[in-house]
């Protein structure tokens, strides 16, 4: 079903439409791999939360598609396999729009395919992309995050108030590696509504053994006269210096900037991206307007619909 209400000031950002989402699979029977479909579907309904979560899924996902990728008898594996590629990409678009780094992850797999040296076979071919995926995430991703918590938690000192909003891997991370060198430190969370993601932000760093508190984002002016720094993740940094984060992230750090208080954005490099955007209207991803508003239902409908 199509979109029942588009508000003129986003009507050219990608439309959310739920129903389009659960379908997709079925209008692409025959083309996308069982991997790329089940994520797909976990994108939509947003079981796999997080830049570097969805973009190692969707690497995984292109991994086993590629294992499973057989070369026709009249075509060479570096044109055919990236044409195969290009429906599993639109699909997982056509599910959620991708992120600035799952692009670059994109754009990096497609110039390691057409890099792919012509003597091999399929069998080995296959086997050198498989492990080129793997050394991106071993090296980009992973490695990064943990070289990036090793950082972070050496400018955590004793006594710290540590403001975080939603919930970040490399800022749990962090936390985690100063608590292991001993720092006696305080972890303030801020969540919002809809998707509450602090609160299991909130819940690993307690089982961690940190003194941790939790507020939502309404307590920012309160919570900001005790922190001493503030910490968050992102999900990409473009060439003027500006970070694409979480909706309400931008207002987390206006407030430390009117305190004072230093602000410290984890990101790893393979998140860096050669564009500018002016503002967060011009390119952006609209969730479901239903987990905004609570109304009555009558016989299944939601009423605000209209």
């Amino acid at each position: 079903t199509g979109v029942q209400k588009v508000v003129a000031l986003f009507a050219h950002l990608p439309q959310y439409e739920r129903e389009k989402c659960i379908s997709l699979p079925a209008q692409h029977a025959g083309q996308i791999h069982p991997a790329v479909a089940t994520l797909g579907l976990q994108y939509a309904e947003g079981a796999i939360q997080g830049a570097n979560a969805r973009c190692i899924a969707m690497l995984t996902a292109f991994k086993a598609f590629i294992s499973d990728y057989e070369t026709p008898a009249t075509k060479t594996l570096n044109r055919d396999l990236e044409a195969r590629l290009r429906p599993q990409i639109q699909y997982l678009v056509d599910c959620r729009p991708v992120g600035i780094n799952m692009g670059n992850a994109i754009k990096w797999l497609k110039a390691r395919i057409a890099k792919v040296p012509p003597h091999l076979d399929d069998g080995a071919a296959k086997a050198y992309l498989c492990s080129e995926i793997d050394g991106y995430i071993s090296e980009r991703i992973v490695l990064a995050s943990s070289a990036i918590a090793e950082l972070g938690a050496s400018t955590i000192q004793d006594g710290d108030v540590v403001v975080t909003f939603a919930a970040a891997h490399t800022v749990e991370q962090i936390c985690r590696a100063a608590l292991a060198l001993g720092r006696k430190f305080k972890v303030i969370v801020l969540d919002a509504r809809p998707q509450w993601d602090g609160r299991r932000l909130w819940a690993r760093l307690v089982e961690a053994g940190a003194d941790v508190s939790y507020a939502g984002l309404h307590a920012l002016a309160h919570v900001m006269r005790r922190a001493t720094k503030v910490v968050m993740g992102s999900h990409a940094c473009l060439s003027n210096g500006a970070v694409v984060a979480r909706a309400g992230s931008a207002l987390v750090a206006l407030s430390a900037a009117g305190a004072n208080v230093p602000v410290l954005v984890a990101c790893e490099t393979y998140k860096f991206a050669e564009r500018v955007m002016l503002d967060s209207i011009c390119s952006n991803e609209l969730g479901d307007p239903d987990d905004l508003i609570q109304v009555r239902r009558r016989e299944g409908e939601r009423l605000w619909r209209g």
